[in-house]
């Protein structure tokens, strides 16, 4: 079927429209990217939704492209200066981000929130719901899984993993829960455990304060932005659309990059898919 959208986006990134809008909108504003797994390779033998949408070589064509239009923002200077940029931010704490991420992180001397889902922290093995269901669609059962195919895609991170890159100058460590649950479907005991237990683990394991929280799929509410403040985080990011409910700080949306292709990547970043943020907009 043909992909109007794609289509479209190519015709406008040729005819400059996305490169004016940059210089007219997006240039000095700030924006939160949001990425996710990070693979060695794309494979083809495996359908598309059972593997990360970008592997390290779009990661590095992504990370070379931002460097030209873009300086590279830290988690203080979105929270609390004006400087225009952009804000890296990875989703789940897979292994791949330790493997795959880091180094081009130094590389390119990018600044990164990654946001770790404990669940799968306190043992790789045991995948999240959304990779279990994944999986699936590709292999009848784990066990059929190639061991290096499972380190790659779909393992969490390990402790061990994360206590090293805690203490990485580029790399700052937030909370994503435990289980990535809807939270605005979770009780108040679940909330608990979900936004307060997993960060205090975290924080016991790499002797640092954990300060910024990423809603698991972006879902979040009134009471879960109340649970968030109350437990002590700085500031909480969404996805691309948010509820507005009147807590900037806690509401901070995120641009998902799903591609490296020129034409995606002026199109999310023109400053027209998203507006960019502002100090007004988050204080």
């Amino acid at each position: 079927m043909m992909d109007i959208k794609k289509i479209f986006s190519d015709l406008l990134s040729l005819m400059g429209l996305f490169r004016l809008s940059y210089r007219m909108i997006s240039k000095n504003g700030q924006f939160v990217l949001m990425f996710h797994g990070v693979s060695t390779i794309k494979r083809k033998e495996i359908l598309n939704n059972a593997q990360p949408h970008i592997d390290k070589n779009d990661l590095e064509k992504i990370l070379q492209w931002l460097t030209k239009h873009f300086d590279f923002l830290t988690p203080n200077d979105l929270i609390n200066t004006d400087k225009s940029g952009v804000l890296l931010t990875f989703d789940d704490g897979f292994a791949n981000n330790y493997n795959n991420v880091l180094p081009l992180i130094e590389k390119y001397k990018c600044h990164a929130i990654y946001f770790i889902t404990t669940q799968h922290l306190m043992d790789p093995k045991d995948w999240l719901s959304f990779t279990k269901e994944n999986v699936a669609n590709n292999w009848s059962k784990k066990d059929k899984i190639p061991e290096e195919l499972q380190r790659d895609l779909y393992d969490g991170m390990s402790e061990s993993m994360l206590s090293e890159i805690s203490l990485h100058p580029f790399i700052t460590i937030g909370n994503h829960s435990e289980t990535h649950p809807l939270l605005s479907r979770c009780s108040d005991d679940q909330l608990i455990r979900e936004i307060k237990d997993s960060k205090l683990y975290l924080e016991q394991l790499i002797s640092k304060k954990v300060e910024y929280f990423a809603y698991p799929t972006g879902d979040y509410n009134q009471k879960v932005i109340d649970f968030v403040r109350d437990i002590g985080y700085k500031a909480a990011f969404g996805i691309d659309n948010i509820n507005n409910i009147g807590f900037p700080k806690f509401e901070i949306p995120r641009v998902g990059i799903y591609s490296s292709k020129r034409s995606y990547l002026e199109a999310k970043m023109s400053g027209l898919y998203h507006k960019p943020l502002n100090r007004l907009a988050i204080d």
